[in-house]
């Protein structure tokens, strides 16, 4: 199975690795949580439209489906945070994709004194990822994500708020999609046992985008109620710091929803 993950921190913030439907999934938490979305897909896409020989580089690693280099990764990641302004927290989109990337979050994050809150992962077949992949547009201007068969436009292929052309991403088209999903098992998977080795980790069985979300609400809601229950220094115990993403290993870790006696 390969899927999405997210983290969350006490104070505010959420991290999402990459995954199929995770920009939908993020939007649906930012949209009825409050918590801003920051996208690392989007900020990479940023700098590769200012054809900088930086964006050059991305856009070659990004065409390839292939990682960006942590040490870039994080500083993107650094100053999206230290512009963060919104009060109930942020939900960090794309990252961490590695181990090393992931130890390097904690430490950014530690440094400013706001930790992980939880580590969110939804579990989605590798066909099905590859199958919505196909049929997902976005909205280049705002980054917002359409899938022709689960979360299609008011309009074909216009957005819904401007009204302006979609378009497919060179990145999801099915030869890259495939490289994609090697990179994904290869460097993700330990990503996974990093964050289930901390007691961070809960996974959501998603056989579709609309189920998932629904239990992605109901963990979201578990962990608003205990992060209000913890104790508080520098920041309003209510905030999340979240994160989405992709990853595929089965490892022990508590699953959403919890397993049943038949």
């Amino acid at each position: 199975m390969y899927g999405r993950s997210a983290v969350a921190g006490r104070a505010g913030s959420i991290k999402i690795l990459r995954a199929n439907c995770k920009g939908t999934q993020a939007e649906r938490i930012e949209r009825d949580y409050g918590l801003s979305q920051i996208s690392t897909g989007q900020l990479l896409r940023a700098e590769r439209d200012k054809k900088t020989p930086l964006g050059l580089v991305i856009e070659e690693k990004l065409t390839k489906g292939e990682l960006v280099a942590d040490d870039l990764m994080l500083d993107l990641v650094n100053n999206a945070v230290a512009s963060h302004t919104n009060p109930k927290g942020w939900l960090l989109d794309g990252f961490p994709r590695t181990t090393a990337q992931a130890q390097m979050l904690k430490n950014l994050l530690d440094q400013i004194a706001k930790p992980i809150t939880g580590v969110l992962y939804i579990n989605v077949d590798k066909n099905v990822i590859a199958e919505r992949l196909k049929d997902r547009y976005i909205h280049p201007g705002s980054g917002r994500t359409y899938n022709l068969q689960y979360n299609p436009p008011k309009v074909a292929g216009k957005d819904d708020v401007t009204g302006e052309p979609l378009v497919q991403r060179e990145d999801d088209k099915p030869e890259t999609v495939l490289s994609r999903l090697t990179v994904y098992e290869e460097k993700t998977r330990p990503v996974l046992d990093y964050y289930a080795q901390t007691g961070l980790l809960h996974t959501i069985d998603s056989p579709n985008s609309d189920v998932g979300y629904e239990r992605i609400k109901k963990l979201m809601d578990q962990l608003l109620r205990h992060s209000t229950q913890l104790p508080s220094t520098d920041h309003p115990p209510a905030h999340l710091r979240c994160a989405l993403g992709v990853a595929t290993a089965a490892t022990s870790h508590a699953r959403w929803p919890p397993n049943r006696r038949r």
